[in-house]
């Protein structure tokens, strides 16, 4: 239709073949990079689009593509000399070809560039790592006079440091050396053996059941105690713990994040405590009660249970869920509609909820979804449940978890007036509150990373919440009495404290720094290597930013034109190079410190002009010297 000869040609992909092009200063004529280019433009339109559905670069399952996606461009683009990441930079334009029609991209597009960037910074460390352990590799095989490299140190770098195995077969190759296949397969098959092993169905006595036995029927979205046929009962070996199987239970299993009922089952006089409850892939909810002081107990087949679950206990629950629901609408509120649910749990009063966004939230941000939240409980709003079709609840608009299996009913979870006026609409089989009133209180307790991309908020209601604001208001008061300070005045007293310790701090340095250039009397001596005026120096104790003042302290006093510094602390070795400026084509100060870390065991760099580095091993500082000595003289 456009009259070009390939698909990258049209107006889909072209604009991101031009930009990427700009970026890597390439000429219209040069088409050496024209696979690179292409690949680059078709991984960025698959990975945003993956993104923008909320799939993020992961080490499992989609994650893993996504991931998978994102390096492979990122390599392509090294080999057009983008060393940077880039592909975030090209999200603007493919946002101009298909944003139009695909409002998911650009509504996410911020998210999806943020994304992009912190996997390719990620990915640009991780390669930078791995090509120093495969250096290290290179040389003991040189070494042992060896012809290839150990097959299972291969497969480390890739499954531990991600470093891809094909760069490691053409660095390999490059130094005259071959990959062990074999040893890399067997050290693969390994790993997935280890997996499978892992993630095998725990319940023995459900796979015993099969299909034959009816499913058990749940009644607990309306009572928390029913009368129930026994369907099968099997102690374990010691007769600690029972497994038992009803036709019917209140009890609710652990599923969707949220954790399994407690409570009782009664047989006639005996009451055995329900510690757990699980569903099998049939259907059957397999309670876990304890035996103690009855095992040698023994029902008869189709004996009459009561089953009773802890409504104290089922009520923080549901308190904690109903509240996951009004978190998840708060978060789109405040941070936007990519920071879908990634994950939960809920359990008495107290949840965690993973979510999709790049960074972490600021103060003002969880204060605000705070305050959100709390409003909402404040105004006591309906929790309404009604099944309906997948299909019904799709065209209303209802929030589904992305991957989730759903069947052809679902249970939908409506939080705000009816179902006209609802703010929060999500397909959800957890137990939930009637009114919103009901949980109580609402505190976000803490917000950290636990993935790429994916940020953790835990979260406390109810009785938990208010337990919280006790012990933090009676810590505010033991601060307040041993400062001697109203208690309002304690946050301006710890500053003034931490300011203090700063100056002091700083005070130290300055005196190490002096006391190690000399005192104002003469410092380490200079020597000339290839017409520089060199100094090198072995110091004990410093700290890094110490040592960076230091090696300041020696080119503002123009003692030389180069400094190499090392210090041995705590058994590590740190580094530090500085070249004054108009010397550093005769002494580059980045590729000088990497040599040196690298002999220490250890990595860094920095600018032609100043650059720090560290290494595990402070025994080798006087060969790292010697290195650098080395490298100046050319």
């Amino acid at each position: 239709m456009q009259d070009v000869p390939t698909n990258f040609d049209t107006d889909l992909l072209s604009p991101i073949i031009v930009e990427t092009m700009a970026l890597a200063k390439l000429d219209k004529t040069d088409t050496d990079g024209t696979v690179a280019l292409r690949v680059i433009a078709d991984h960025l339109r698959c990975a945003a689009f993956m993104i923008a559905d909320g799939v993020l670069p992961s080490n499992s399952k989609r994650g893993y593509v996504v991931r998978r996606i994102i390096r492979r461009a990122f390599r392509f683009g090294r080999a057009l000399g983008l060393i940077e990441p880039f592909l975030w930079k090209l999200v603007p334009n493919l946002d101009e070809v298909m944003g139009g029609h695909y409002h998911e991209l650009r509504d996410n597009a911020r998210f999806i560039a943020d994304t992009l960037r912190a996997e390719e910074k990620r990915f640009a460390g991780t390669l930078e790592r791995g090509e120093e352990l495969l250096a290290e590799l290179i040389s003991k095989a040189r070494a042992a006079g060896a012809k290839e490299l150990n097959g299972a140190d291969v497969f480390t770098l890739y499954d531990t440091y991600g470093f891809p195995r094909e760069l490691t077969a053409e660095t390999a190759l490059e130094a005259g050396l071959a990959i062990d296949e074999e040893g890399f397969k067997a050290a693969m098959d390994a790993a997935r053996e280890r997996a499978r092993a892992g993630g095998k169905f725990g319940y023995e006595t459900a796979a015993q059941l099969g299909a034959e036995m009816p499913a058990t029927a749940f009644t607990g979205y309306v009572t928390t105690e029913t009368e129930a046929t026994l369907l099968h009962f099997e102690a374990n070996a010691d007769r600690t713990y029972a497994t038992v199987v009803l036709d019917k239970t209140p009890f609710y299993a652990t599923s969707g994040g949220q954790c399994a009922d407690t409570g009782t089952l009664c047989f006639d006089s005996v009451a055995l405590p329900v510690v757990d409850a699980q569903k099998d892939k049939f259907g059957h909810v397999l309670h876990t009660v304890a035996l103690e002081g009855h095992e040698e107990f023994e029902p008869g087949p189709h004996h009459t249970v009561t089953a009773t679950v802890d409504s104290t206990r089922r009520q923080a629950i549901r308190r904690a869920h109903s509240s996951t629901h009004l978190l998840h609408w708060a978060l789109h509120v405040v941070l936007g509609e990519h920071a879908k649910q990634a994950g939960s749990l809920v359990e008495e009063d107290y949840f965690r909820f993973d979510f999709s966004h790049p960074r972490a939230l600021t103060q003002e941000e969880i204060r605000q979804v705070e305050e959100l939240v709390y409003g909402k409980i404040l105004d006591d709003e309906s929790v309404v449940v009604r099944d309906m079709t997948l299909e019904e609840a799709r065209k209303e608009g209802y929030t589904a978890l992305f991957g989730e299996k759903y069947g052809e009913w679902v249970r939908t979870v409506n939080i705000g007036g009816d179902h006209d006026v609802t703010f929060s609409r999500e397909l959800c089989g957890g137990t939930h509150l009637d009114r919103t009133g009901q949980a109580g209180f609402f505190k976000i307790v803490a917000e950290s990373s636990v993935a790429a991309g994916i940020r953790r908020i835990e979260a406390v209601t109810g009785r938990k919440a208010a337990d919280w604001a006790r012990e933090q208001a009676g810590i505010v008061r033991e601060l307040a009495l041993a400062m001697k300070v109203p208690a309002e005045d304690v946050l301006g007293r710890v500053d003034g404290l931490q300011k203090t310790i700063r100056e002091q701090e700083a005070r130290i340095n300055e005196l190490k720094v002096q006391a190690a250039a000399g005192g104002g009397m003469a410092g380490p001596k200079t020597e000339e290597i290839a017409g520089l005026r060199v100094l090198v120096s072995a110091l004990d104790g410093l700290d890094a930013a110490t040592l960076g003042n230091l090696a300041d302290e020696y080119l503002g006093q123009d003692a030389a034109d180069v400094i190499v510094l090392a210090s041995a602390t705590d058994g590590k070795a740190l580094f530090a190079v500085k070249v004054k400026k108009g010397f550093t084509d005769r002494a580059n100060a980045g590729n000088i410190v990497r040599e040196m870390a690298k002999l220490a065991g250890g990595g860094g760099g920095g600018r032609p002009d100043f650059a720090q580095a560290g290494g595990k091993d402070a025994g080798k500082i006087p060969e790292a010297l010697a290195k650098a000595r080395e490298m100046i003289a050319g």
